[in-house]
């Protein structure tokens, strides 16, 4: 098939440039496409059923990280600078990079998972359209991952069940339990927002607590005791990858044009507005 062409630029558009040859092919976004001059993808579109070549992205905390992955094992992964987890021209030259190292290019991309949340406000939202836009852009399935399951993923194999949290804002945490189930984790219940004190309070005898709203509650709210290691708080794109890799697997995938981070509040800036969730 021929190469894609660029979508026209308005008020709210997309342009999608994709190069030929050995060069990486990438997409950056403006906003959303109204009108473009051709749409096509690789020979070959990308099935549901392979994903020997997945990129991952995870952009919801202090240190975002991308990987690439063949059939579940870990290629290469990288720690993304500040700059690439809040502007999404960076965050598309890092990706070029990291497929530029393994001397791939996005034409051997077969499938996109991207970290949805909870988490950071404007990390969340550049890692989602990036994942949306080169989804589009190739043709590959997308799938979206729990961002505290992600974290679970990355705990120690003796962990049987853990409790995840995330900063919330006003003195509130994010909380999901999760239970080790054979290879995978399971979420027990909905994700909440509790208020730090009383969830600490609450938190069930046993369960061990990880995940980047422990920061200064570590020894504080919560012993040491009850906490993992700093080292499991954050999440990694590799394990994105390996929920990710599962995901696609059983045909869940969605829709590039219709997925969002998953925010479960608004921002400050949105709840003095008055801004509703949706």
């Amino acid at each position: 098939m021929k190469n894609p062409l660029c979508w026209t630029e308005g008020p709210l558009s997309i342009r999608c440039i994709r190069a030929v040859g050995r060069e990486p092919r990438f997409a950056y976004y403006v906003a959303v496409p109204r009108q473009w001059d051709d749409r096509t993808v690789p020979d070959g579109e990308r099935l549901a059923t392979d994903h020997t070549m997945l990129l991952s992205i995870d952009t919801s905390g202090l240190a975002g990280s991308i990987a690439l992955t063949r059939a579940g094992i870990l290629l290469g992964e990288c720690s993304l600078a500040q700059a690439g987890r809040r502007h999404a021209r960076t965050l598309v030259a890092e990706i070029a990079n990291l497929f530029r190292e393994h001397s791939l290019t996005s034409a051997n991309c077969t499938g996109i998972a991207v970290s949805v949340g909870p988490g950071s406000f404007t990390g969340l939202r550049v890692g989602v359209v990036c994942a949306k836009t080169f989804a589009y852009a190739t043709g590959c399935p997308l799938t979206a991952v729990d961002t505290l399951e992600a974290i679970a993923q990355g705990c120690p194999p003796d962990i049987e069940s853990v409790a995840v949290i995330d900063l919330a804002q006003q003195g509130e945490l994010f909380v999901g339990t999760y239970r080790r189930t054979a290879d995978r984790w399971q979420r027990e219940g909905e994700i909440t927002i509790q208020p730090a004190e009383h969830w600490a309070t609450v938190r069930p005898d046993g369960l061990r607590v990880v995940g980047p709203g422990l920061g200064r509650l570590r020894g504080h709210l919560f012993p040491e005791a009850v906490c993992l290691p700093p080292v499991y708080d954050i999440p990694q794109a590799r394990h994105v990858a390996t929920i990710g890799t599962r995901q696609l697997l059983a045909g869940k995938t969605v829709d590039c044009w219709s997925l969002e981070p998953f925010y479960l509040r608004r921002s400050a800036a949105e709840e003095k507005a008055g801004v509703k969730v949706v």
